[in-house]
């Protein structure tokens, strides 16, 4: 028994369906949102000299599946040069990179500017840490 295309309900069933796969094809796509052209530092006075600055670890789910992505953080330096009160403000995608992103910053380390010889502690200052495949 063959089934023909001239009836009206299975061409409506195949059309359906291939709408129905065409649809969920095309949600499964991830949308990498462009990261903000600059990080600017909101609140401080001087910027202070970054004199580590340890490189991320790419996630392996990331680089198996071959995301790319970026991290927008906002932090605090304190008087001894480590990056304190680290928050994620913006991610692409979600869910991906932040955690490394937070790691490495934890274990960058600054030179604070002097005010009357003593270092001083920034505050408001942000940072964009890319994810790119080479």
């Amino acid at each position: 028994m063959s089934i023909y295309l001239k009836d009206k309900s299975v061409r409506l069933i195949i059309f359906l369906f291939l709408s129905c796969l065409l649809a969920a094809c095309q949600s499964t796509s991830e949308t990498v949102i462009e990261p903000p052209k600059e990080a600017p530092i909101v609140g401080a006075e001087a910027y202070p000299e970054p004199v580590i600055r340890i490189a991320p670890a790419y996630p392996q789910l990331a680089l198996g599946s071959g995301k790319e992505g970026w991290v927008l953080l906002t932090y605090n330096v304190d008087a001894t040069g480590a990056p304190v009160d680290i928050e994620v403000q913006d991610s692409s995608p979600k869910g991906m990179f932040e955690e490394s992103a937070t790691s490495a910053l934890r274990k960058w380390r600054y030179l604070p500017p002097k005010k009357n010889g003593e270092y001083q502690p920034q505050q408001d200052l942000k940072t964009v840490i890319e994810y790119r495949l080479k």
